[in-house]
């Protein structure tokens, strides 16, 4: 689970047009980031999950970081104002089967808040 890091500053600085220009390309980045086998969903506002499919922790971390990693080097621009934004993400893992969606959902922000808590773009598991 993760979110862009002080969206609404973003939103109060270049506006909502910019803000929303932001969501679609953070789904973008994510969805290019990922595996091919990965899901990818924005879950509402500024918050969007990736579901590894077929990993552990370690290969979870990895992947992680290289979104955190991709934001950072990322430049967004609207209105020939370049920008950037970061991302804060919790992760947790589970087994199909016997961990639910909302199993996953609740552990997983749990550790968002923690990273936020931590100082914001960083990955927590």
């Amino acid at each position: 689970i993760m979110d862009i890091d002080k969206f609404k500053t973003i939103n109060d600085t270049y506006g909502h047009t910019a803000g929303d220009q932001v969501i679609r390309e953070v789904a973008n980045l994510l969805r290019l980031l990922s595996r091919d086998i990965d899901l990818v969903g924005r879950l509402g506002g500024d918050e969007f999950a990736v579901f590894l499919v077929d990993c552990d922790e370690v290969v979870s971390k990895r992947i992680a970081n290289r979104l955190l990693m991709g934001m950072e080097l990322n430049n967004f621009v609207y209105a020939n104002q370049a920008f950037k934004a970061t991302l804060s993400i919790g992760g947790t893992s589970g087994t199909m089967g016997k961990t639910t969606f909302n199993e996953l959902y609740k552990k997983g922000d749990k550790k968002l808040y923690l990273a936020k808590s931590m100082g914001r773009n960083r990955v927590v598991f």
